[in-house]
């Protein structure tokens, strides 16, 4: 029932989905937007990559049309057909969270090379994970549960008391798959710091509904 009307997808830069990332799709205005974390589709030259690979029980090509792009590490886009998923049937979240919070966020590890296979690989079903709300800053907020990589972009939903759910936000980054990367040193200290914190980023979904709004 958690996931009944949610359809999180498994995307890639790459047909392969080495480093692949999390998405999900939601309808506005008559349009399907995908949304997911910008360093899930944006390169190492921090350019927008213009095609994008979904699985959907095979590796299937997109091409990007549009992008909302509000700043930080989330970003809407449009493309060039149809995603076949279930329309989204739970709402963004307009108002703020409170510290404490109970959340859930979902999305696809990476697909690591036999013999090291995730656990859901080839599977239509994303990972979940529980937490709480743990620091709430002013343009993030932080939860408890640990993601790893491959859950970037991926969302995270919280139980209205109302008994339905909300999508109040994106995973952005755990940090701690960051530490190997000696290709960047500063890169790599800024995540360790922040892997240190037994906590994952994330960006509130009402960045993008104000951009959206904005339109």
């Amino acid at each position: 029932m958690l996931i009944e009307g949610l359809k999180v997808v498994r995307l890639s830069r790459y047909s392969d989905f080495a480093g692949n990332g999390s998405g999900f799709c939601m309808d506005y205005e008559g349009r399907q937007i995908l949304i997911t974390a910008r360093h899930v589709v944006y390169d190492s030259e921090n350019k927008l990559q213009r095609q994008v690979y979904i699985d959907q029980g095979e590796s299937v090509s997109f091409q990007i049309t549009d992008s909302i792009e509000p700043g930080g590490d989330i970003i809407g886009l449009y493309l060039d057909r149809h995603v076949d998923v279930e329309s989204m049937e739970i709402a963004p979240r307009f108002y703020d969270s409170n510290y404490g919070e109970e959340i859930y966020c979902l999305g696809f590890p990476y697909i690591f090379p036999e013999p090291y296979r995730s656990p859901n690989s080839g599977w239509p079903l994303p990972v979940i994970k529980k937490g709480i709300i743990s620091y709430i800053g002013i343009e993030s907020f932080h939860i408890d549960c640990m993601a790893v990589q491959g859950m970037s972009g991926g969302p995270v939903i919280m139980k209205h008391p109302d008994e339905y759910f909300e999508v109040i936000g994106i995973v952005s980054n755990g940090g701690a798959y960051h530490l190997y990367d000696s290709r960047n040193k500063e890169l790599m200290s800024q995540y360790y710091v922040k892997s240190q914190s037994d906590t994952v980023e994330c960006l509130p979904m009402s960045l993008l509904v104000e951009e959206l709004l904005a339109h």
